[in-house]
């Protein structure tokens, strides 16, 4: 703090370093060394060249730290967005879109650069766009420029589409319409990535994601064959979200049909995701790395896009209308009856995603709320998911919110809308709430205010029987 004074010698971009290298190691930072830090920085800010507040955006988006100097850095910037190269250009829009900034009317010029700037994107430039950015800072123009530049270059998400795989749940739950003006061969391409891959959404919500050089390759995505024939689904709705047995999927089933879940009270770690989504054989459980290429499964889908479309008849698209509807049947039937339930094979072993999910959900199997820990709805991993009452449970670690706040990050309100979308209700349990109760009855206490009536009669059921 002494060394940020006005009266020494130290320089902005030397600030910039030290605020970088401590939100990279997510090392605990005091709001009294960071107000420092932003105050030597103002006293400095003549010297601050335009890639310096990009390095300021990305160390406070790691930090999840949000200050009035972040607007102020939006109004210095708002001629001299243009002058930055394309990956610094993105960067800013990550870390903006993650501070929750993305709405702010001095947000403007930076949009304008972006949509001139989308068509042309390399490779490696559509791999660093964040799925966030996408659904808070673009316009319906650029989401659809942006995806045909994807399109263009499809052989750089052959090992990574998570991003990819958001970006069209949004479209299809929440803008039809948009999703309806792609061409078919980029919605192919799009479904191609979708039932090619499982990624690994343990760090969805984490905040820590690195936007360097490497940025792409951070997190480890999981292949998984699919061999199914692709075909394109028009709409969404709960019923494509509903877990059932693997068993019952086969190949010929629709797009949208359920892979996989639990209904089982004990914890086990299961997947809730339509076949849409990932298409597995237990072999290819045990050995991720024996999937299919999504690259190849792509090429050869957008290949085959326009002869498929184009020799459809009119008594093929009946049949499949009638699969879809009698799959549709078949999945919302559990959601009928209040005590069917879809069945699944249980898992021996759970994995927890915090201390605070293990926590609450010892709980829940106290008070005879059975649930599956660790459930994938789609590209997103669920916490629990009480499967009678189509409920998800979701608690909330101290990652989801903005630091000294009890304001939820940008990346959480989103993730809970599209859960919301999913057709699933939604039960949040903030860390700051649980963790000042000292009791059990304390948590069962709260528990009992947050639940639904709907699990809470299941429960009622369960302890009666």
């Amino acid at each position: 703090l002494q060394l940020a004074g006005p009266r020494t010698n130290v320089r902005a971009a030397t600030l910039l370093r030290a605020l970088h290298a401590m939100s990279k190691i997510q090392h605990p930072v005091l709001p009294a060394t960071l107000e420092g830090l932003i105050r030597g920085l103002t006293f400095r800010e003549a010297s601050l060249k335009p890639q310096h507040y990009v390095f300021l955006y990305q160390a406070f988006a790691r930090l999840r730290y949000r200050h009035v100097y972040l607007v102020r850095g939006l109004k210095e910037m708002m001629l001299s967005w243009s002058t930055l190269r394309n990956n610094f250009l993105i960067k800013a829009a990550n870390a903006i879109c993650k501070l929750d900034l993305a709405h702010h009317i001095l947000i403007e010029p930076l949009r304008a650069t972006l949509a001139a700037r989308i068509p042309g994107f390399s490779p490696s430039n559509c791999r660093r766009v964040k799925w966030i950015t996408v659904l808070g800072l673009f316009s319906d123009a650029m989401i659809l420029s942006f995806l045909r530049v994807c399109h263009k270059h499809e052989h750089a998400f052959r090992t990574y589409s998570r991003n990819l795989q958001l970006i069209e749940l949004y479209l299809r739950l929440e803008k039809p319409e948009v999703y309806a003006q792609l061409p078919l061969t980029t919605q192919f391409f799009l479904e191609c990535l979708r039932r090619t891959h499982t990624e690994d959404a343990e760090e969805d919500e984490s905040e820590d994601e690195s936007d360097d050089e490497d940025d792409a390759d951070d997190e480890s995505p999981t292949l998984v064959g699919g061999g199914q024939e692709l075909t394109l689904s028009s709409s969404l709705s709960v019923a494509d979200f509903i877990p059932s047995s693997p068993s019952s999927s086969s190949p010929s089933a629709s797009p949208y049909s359920p892979l996989s879940g639990s209904s089982s009270p004990v914890h086990s770690s299961s997947r809730l995701s339509p076949t849409q989504w990932s298409s597995e054989t237990d072999n290819e459980a045990e050995d991720p790395r024996r999937g299919v290429d999504a690259g190849e499964a792509c090429a050869a889908a957008v290949e085959a896009s326009a002869a498929l479309h184009l020799s459809q008849t009119s008594s093929a698209a009946c049949a499949v209308d009638a699969q879809s509807s009698s799959v549709a049947k078949q999945t919302m039937a559990p959601v009928a009856g209040t005590n069917a339930s879809p069945s699944a094979t249980t898992a021996p072993n759970c994995t927890y995603s915090s201390a605070l999910h293990e926590d609450v959900s010892r709980m829940l199997r106290k008070i005879g709320v059975g649930h599956s820990n660790s459930v994938m709805a789609g590209p997103l991993t669920v916490d629990m998911f009480h499967a009678a009452s189509q409920t998800v449970i979701e608690v909330c670690p101290s990652f989801q919110f903005y630091a000294n706040s009890v304001q939820f990050t940008a990346l959480s309100k989103r993730r809970h809308q599209l859960l919301l979308s999913m057709g699933f209700k939604l039960v949040l349990i903030p860390h700051q709430r649980w963790g000042s109760l000292q009791t059990e009855e304390e948590k069962k206490k709260l528990l009992f205010s947050l639940l639904p009536p709907s699990v809470l009669h299941s429960a009622l059921n369960a302890s009666d029987v």
